[in-house]
Parts: C-alpha cells; sequence; structure tokens
C-alpha cells in the first residue's frame, strides 16, 4: 500500500521516492534458506544502475557485509583521506572498511615489504576479498 510520494526534483532525471508499506507477500520455498530467509544466492534479483542501465544480480556479485550491531561504523568520512581516494581500493572494498567502529592502531611488527603505498592498496584489496578487514586495516596502517 502506498503511503506517501516524495517528489526529488522538478528538474530531468528526478525521479519520486515512493514509501509503501507490504501488507501481503508471496515467496517461492525454493529461495528460503534453513532458517527461513531470502537467500540471496538463489534469488533472480535486478539491480537498476540509472538511465536505461540495469544489472542481473549473480552470486558473484553478491557482497556482505556486515554493519556493528552496538555501534555505528566510522563510515567513508572516518577513513583516512590517502585510503579513501585510493586508485586501487574500490568502493566496496572502502565500504568494508568503512565498518570498524573505531580507526584500528598500527600494529608495531609490520614487514618491511609495505612501504610502498601501492602495494600496500593491492595487499589490503586481497585480504578484504578474503573478509580480513583488520588484517586489511595493519596492511594499510603500516608506514
Amino acid at each position: 500500500m502506498v503511503r506517501q510520494v516524495l517528489p526529488l526534483g522538478d528538474k530531468g532525471g528526478a525521479g519520486n521516492l515512493i514509501i509503501c508499506e507490504i501488507v501481503c507477500m508471496h515467496i517461492n520455498p525454493d529461495i528460503l534458506d534453513t532458517q527461513g530467509k531470502i537467500e540471496p544466492y538463489k534469488i533472480d534479483l535486478m539491480a537498476r544502475m540509472g538511465g536505461p542501465y540495469y544489472c542481473r544480480v549473480v552470486p558473484e556479485s553478491v557482497m556482505d557485509i556486515r554493519q556493528p550491531v552496538e555501534r555505528r561504523g566510522i563510515g567513508m568520512d572516518g577513513l583516512p583521506e590517502a585510503i579513501r581516494h585510493s586508485d586501487i581500493l574500490t568502493g566496496n572494498d572502502l565500504a568494508r572498511l568503512a565498518t570498524v567502529v573505531a580507526l584500528p592502531q598500527a600494529a608495531a611488527d609490520l614487514p618491511t615489504d609495505l612501504s610502498d603505498t601501492t602495494n600496500r592498496h593491492y595487499q589490503a584489496q586481497q585480504l578484504i576479498r578474503a573478509g580480513n578487514i583488520e588484517g586489511a586495516w595493519q596492511v594499510l596502517l603500516a608506514h
């Protein structure tokens, strides 16, 4: 049921924010996991990219970014500028780094092969994609 329609502008490309209340939903049980929740790898979703562009969500593009439950993460604005403006780290990489609740302290025993910023960013990216956010932060904070 539509509750409210908010115009987002009056120029070309502006749209509306439509606020709705879900009153009924039919779900194919084949897309549910063992806890009865929708399994994102089983559902065939489409995403709007803007203009005439859309993309199909495939398992390889689904990403799990856990948000801190008890406190907010540092967010994009909390990332150090050299990391936030990296030419190597993607927006997805940065989003994962931004979930920490406080900027970590660099460990004293970091390898010496991390003196090059580009090398650090590539190594951190590999750690992020392996799910090792803490390790990625340690690599990024190495001097």
